[in-house]
């Protein structure tokens, strides 16, 4: 059985972005009527809060800390990550 997956969309606030409830809130109801999972990833420097945040709206939310984009990030801002 397939499944249909939501990538969660992080603002530079770290929330979740509203499209994301959106889009996990349509997806949560195909999947329902086409008899399939639903999951929901979230990558970013923090996961945490929009994982939890789309959590609300899908069963199952996989968060994955990207630390390349957090390393880039602090260059870009000036402060050297060591």
């Amino acid at each position: 059985m397939g499944a249909i997956w939501v990538i969660g969309e992080v603002t530079a606030a770290g929330e979740l972005a509203r499209i994301s409830t959106e889009v996990a809130t349509l997806a949560r109801d195909l999947a329902a009527a086409a008899g399939l999972d639903v999951v929901g990833i979230v990558v970013a420097p923090d996961p945490g809060p929009a994982a939890a945040d789309l959590a609300t709206y899908l069963p199952v939310v996989r968060a994955i800390t990207n630390t390349i984009s957090a390393i880039i990030r602090g260059m870009l801002s000036g402060k050297k990550k060591r």
